[in-house]
């Protein structure tokens, strides 16, 4: 009981990241054709998978491309 003070802030910061997921995945719900598009056609390479999506994705710095 004693960290759990650590945990519980641990877990706030999680959930902010998760809301910023979650609101990203609603502004983009058109992004979803992806999954059936992957079911009709199999795996495909990302550059075979046009970005339909309307909001951009604000990288916090790990996401980003290495070019």
């Amino acid at each position: 009981m004693s960290d759990l003070g650590l945990y519980l802030a641990e877990m706030a910061a999680l959930d902010q990241e998760f809301g910023r997921v979650r609101a990203w995945m609603e502004a983009n719900a058109g992004f979803r054709d992806v999954v059936e598009r992957l079911r009709a056609a199999g795996p495909l390479g990302s550059a075979d998978i046009p970005d339909t999506a309307e909001t951009p994705w604000k990288s916090t710095g790990w996401t980003l491309s290495a070019t």
